[in-house]
């Protein structure tokens, strides 16, 4: 069975695979999480993917959780905006971040933005809860479901035993072409004597012998 059409899984399987270990794909997915509540478009977001990809986190399940989270954070925007409301509401806050746009990169976080405060300081909040439970699920089920993966995409061999469940093919027969060999010297005077056609630019101390055996 033709199983070409499976190649891009194999890559992304590879993708998940690379850095696997619980504590990894954890740190991705409460990383991812916090990227994905967060709109895009500011310094804030731009330098947490760099942490995504410059840490050894998984990053297949780093751009999944932000992929999913992104998708769905949308309907979480009264609440992002409400957070961030409350927080700049605060006169000292305010008064904190009126002086801080006045330097060059701070601008550039998009922080004055409720929604941005908002996400951020409930990726904040939710960072070590999405780590821990995502390291209990991934410790508990992610080992069986990578044997399951493995045994799927694993190309499968022909066995040396021929066994019927993994046919072996038989090389085809071929028929042997005959080879020219030099005639022993008592036979060498005596087969000098017959004509060898198309070898006539041989040397006069080589015999060619071409007939079957």
């Amino acid at each position: 069975m033709n199983l070409s059409f499976l190649h891009p899984f194999q890559y992304l399987y590879k993708l998940f695979t690379k850095d696997d270990t619980p504590r990894q794909l954890a740190f991705g997915v409460a990383l991812g999480m916090m990227i994905g509540l967060i709109p895009k478009g500011n310094l804030v977001a731009a330098c947490l993917t760099v942490l995504l990809f410059a840490f050894k986190t998984n990053l297949g399940a780093g751009l999944l959780t932000i992929f999913c989270v992104s998708a769905c954070a949308t309907q979480l925007d009264p609440l992002l905006h409400g957070i961030g409301v409350r927080v700049l509401g605060n006169a000292s806050v305010y008064s904190v971040m009126s002086r801080l746009y006045d330097s060059p990169l701070v601008p550039w976080t998009s922080l004055n933005n409720t929604v941005v405060l908002g996400g951020l300081l409930l990726g904040i909040a939710l960072f070590y809860p999405a780590f821990h439970l995502s390291e209990m699920i991934f410790e508990r089920y992610y080992g069986a479901t990578k044997s399951a993966l493995a045994k799927r995409f694993r190309r499968r061999k022909p066995s040396h035993s021929g066994s019927p469940e993994e046919p072996v093919d038989e090389p085809k027969a071929t028929t042997p072409i005959p080879t020219p060999h030099l005639l022993p010297t008592a036979r060498r005077r005596r087969a000098s004597t017959l004509p060898v056609e198309g070898h006539s630019q041989l040397p006069s101390d080589v015999v060619v012998d071409w007939r079957r055996q």
